[in-house]
């Protein structure tokens, strides 16, 4: 028999949430084939936290051994919206991102930093003033040259603008007006943008996780929720799920009509 790990868990990013709504949809439109025609590729995508996966799965031969589809929309969890709720915003969402590491101060010395932006044009003149300084820095002091490196990182989340504005009126006429907010641009990444990079419009949309009166207990408390990578992060599963589900199958079907 196997002793038991003691392991710290948590729900790191809504990962489970993503899966579980995903499952309702597969079920759903399984289920419905009446209601709508055509090809849905349904994706569980890996190493999604450390922005590799997309291309990975491009690598493989993802648009190439299967139909390039004509439409990629994606559910991502929202630790600062009510759950019931959906966050929905045209244009940039999300930031690039980039991995900067290495160089030798002294006798040796490892720095890491990573570093976000909006714009590619924005994204080349961090990276290149990040390498200026370095080599300045170092031939100021007399020290030997330093190598710099551009690790992993994933190009910024655009979501399409017709594609944005078709799916917000079906989700308002679904669930009202009041639950279709506004989604905040973030500095975060998330590595769906390349699948937009490669000619496929692209929607990532925010869904609520917790209960209104926690998130009015939390600002009463003038504390911030905790956030998706944060330990004390939970959801209420039920009406997160069911708006979740809701909302990707209603997008799904009129896309698919």
């Amino acid at each position: 028999m196997r002793r038991a790990l003691g392991v710290g868990v948590m729900h790191a990013c809504g990962h489970d949430i993503h899966m579980a709504r995903l499952v309702g949809v597969v079920r759903f439109l399984a289920r419905h084939k009446n209601l709508w025609r055509g090809t849905a590729m349904l994706v569980g995508q890996p190493a999604e936290e450390t922005l590799v996966g997309a291309q990975a799965m491009l690598d493989d031969g993802r648009f190439t051994r299967f139909p390039k589809p004509d439409f990629a929309l994606a559910e991502h969890c929202d630790a600062s919206l009510a759950a019931g709720k959906v966050g929905i915003r045209a244009g940039c969402t999300l930031a690039n991102s980039d991995t900067v590491m290495r160089g030798r101060v002294g006798d040796s010395c490892h720095l890491q930093a990573t570093v976000h932006s909006y714009s590619d044009n924005v994204r080349e003149m961090l990276l290149r003033g990040i390498e200026r300084k370095a080599q300045a820095i170092a031939a100021g002091a007399k020290a030997p040259e330093p190598t710099v490196t551009v690790g992993t990182g994933t190009p910024a989340l655009e979501n399409d603008a017709r594609l944005t504005g078709r799916i917000e009126d079906v989700f308002r006429r679904v669930f009202g007006s009041d639950r279709v907010v506004p989604a905040e641009q973030s500095m975060g990444a998330e590595d769906f943008s390349r699948y937009g990079r490669v000619g496929v419009p692209v929607l990532m949309f925010r869904l609520g996780t917790v209960v209104a009166p926690r998130l009015d207990q939390y600002h009463a408390l003038g504390q911030t929720p905790p956030s998706l990578h944060s330990a004390l992060f939970y959801p209420d599963a039920e009406p997160t799920l069911e708006t979740g589900v809701v909302a990707m199958t209603s997008a799904a079907l009129t896309l698919l009509r």
